[in-house]
């Protein structure tokens, strides 16, 4: 065999060689194995605290589309219980009105019960 002849082969055999190196490695990174994993990296968290003092929490549960917002009656010291006063439908984002739920105070709704 000529030198020109080895060298033509020696290269092909390199290219191969690289070729199937880089299908080996990159093996793991192929559609078809990710299919039978659990897509836990792409999952989005169940809720998003969008903002909170210690006075709010303004959460979105990512689930049902809906925006709620916690805050602490008026008289209490900062720190203690937090309590739900209105949620919005983040399916209506769009329209030209967002309109909130307003959660009656706890009197409210214990009267209402009787």
């Amino acid at each position: 065999m000529s030198s020109k002849r080895k060298t033509i082969g020696a290269l092909g055999l390199a290219f191969l060689l690289g070729v199937g190196a880089t299908l080996f490695l990159s093996h793991g990174n192929l559609p078809s194995s990710r299919a039978a994993e659990p897509e836990k990296a792409h999952m989005n968290p169940r809720y998003t605290i969008v903002k909170t003092d210690t006075n709010f929490l303004l959460v979105t549960d990512n689930q049902t589309n809906k925006f709620y917002y916690y805050t602490m009656d008026e008289e209490k010291e900062p720190g203690t219980e937090l309590k739900l006063h209105a949620t919005v439908d983040l399916t209506q984002v769009g329209k030209p009105v967002l309109k909130a739920e307003i959660v009656p105070p706890e009197e409210k709704r214990v009267n209402a019960r009787n």
